[in-house]
């Protein structure tokens, strides 16, 4: 759902209209074989037509990334992580060629229709609201990126991910859900509201409904900005989950207690584990089913089997894609396999999401050497060394990759 509120509005002949700075758009693609939503909210620096022009780029930008994923085979085989980068850099290099006239706050975003994984780029725009069990909280906790246009970045690239529930709304807005004139002083100046909490009861009050949200910020004061709202929500109105096999856990509690035998014969043991996801396959999503694949995955994985631990892995993942730990086993044993691009690729999904988790480093790291990336390991092996210079793995690696090597 879309709210859009522009300050400015105007008459013209038989037409009423409304112009400014704020931008919602949202759009069907699909991605490695996965439909996903893609959105963005933005609010671009300047009165009226200034931040109308910013508000134009930014649509006309986001429009020709989405006709190009439509189109492209190979944008269409990215990760949501990799799409979303791509979406920063391009906007970025439009409003840095500005000189600074041109400033862009925005929200870009990805929620996966099957799953309800949202994947999201925050550059200096309000924090994004989960509004869940009738309370609204905020999804983020601190600025990680400087406005589009500005030339050093606030800090390094991060996608932010959240595995929605069923019943769950995000919403998205601009600075005008936070800048409401609440009074005046006795000065006669106005008085704006400065507590961006405020926003979290009036989500509370509207119970996550843009149109009653409206309705509680303007029973409280009067709208000072542009001021747009986009509302996300998963499942909203599907009927409560129903677990499709009930009887999954009893199976699965009786392999692995038969798996951790000491009688076991292990390729007795494989051959039961890759039946058992097998049968998986056929059930629908639900959500009892991550600590069983979970545990499935371990096992595959210390049975030393990489492609039975890539394949559970995997099937952990399809269900479950907030699953970080898994991404990262997945890259190391598809790394084991001799799969050193696509260990890589999954080892970059990660980084994008946590850029400071150390053991990923190194192993995507050994992933580029391996596949002959010998810059590009030793740019990752560098960040690995910055966070933890004392680090077992970092060290060993160091010797696997000498500077003279690279260029």
């Amino acid at each position: 759902d879309l709210l859009v509120r522009q300050k400015k509005q105007f008459h013209f002949r038989r037409w009423e209209a409304e112009i400014g700075g704020d931008l919602i758009a949202a759009h069907s693609i699909e991605l490695a074989g996965r439909k996903y939503a893609a959105f963005v909210n933005g609010d671009a620096m300047g009165k009226s037509i200034q931040g109308a022009g910013g508000a134009l780029v930014l649509g006309v930008v986001f429009k020709a990334i989405i006709s190009r994923t439509q189109q492209s085979g190979d944008m269409q085989s990215m990760s949501p992580e990799r799409w979303l980068r791509i979406c920063f850099e391009e906007l970025q290099n439009i409003f840095i060629s500005f000189d600074g006239t041109m400033l862009l706050s925005a929200v870009l975003g990805l929620v996966d229709e099957q799953t309800g994984m949202l994947y999201f780029i925050n550059a200096e725009h309000p924090w994004a609201v989960l509004y869940r069990n009738q309370k609204a909280s905020f999804i983020e906790e601190g600025l990680l990126l400087r406005k589009f246009g500005i030339g050093v970045l606030a800090g390094k690239l991060k996608v932010q991910c959240m595995a929605m529930q069923p019943g769950d709304i995000v919403i998205i807005g601009s600075d005008g859900r936070d800048d409401i004139q609440i009074g005046v002083d006795p000065k006669g100046n106005r008085i704006i509201n400065e507590d961006e909490y405020e926003f979290l009861r009036r989500v509370e009050e509207g119970d996550g409904q843009l149109d009653r949200i409206e309705e509680a910020i303007l029973s409280h004061g009067i709208l000072t900005d542009d001021f747009t709202l986009l509302r996300i929500a998963y499942k909203e109105d599907a009927p409560l989950e129903q677990n499709p096999d009930p009887e999954l856990l009893t199976k699965w509690q009786e392999l692995r207690s038969h798996l951790k035998s000491p009688d076991n014969d292990a390729a007795y043991g494989e051959a039961k584990i890759a039946s058992f996801l097998q049968s998986m396959r056929t059930l629908p999503r639900y959500s009892d089913q991550r600590d069983i694949l979970r545990e499935a995955a371990q096992l595959a994985g210390r049975s030393r089997n990489s492609k039975l631990a890539i394949e559970a892995f995997s099937a952990l993942l399809d269900r479950f894609p907030d699953e970080n730990d898994a991404l990262f086993r997945l890259s190391y044993y598809l790394k084991l396999d001799g799969q050193y691009d696509r260990a890589a690729d999954l080892g970059e999904q990660l980084r994008l999401r946590d850029r400071e988790l150390v053991k990923n480093l190194v192993n995507l790291a050994d992933c580029h050497r391996l596949a002959g990336n010998m810059k590009r390991a030793r740019k990752i092996l560098n960040e690995a060394r910055e966070l933890n210079s004392e680090d077992e793995n970092v060290r060993l690696l160091e010797s696997r990759i000498p500077d003279h090597e690279i260029a």
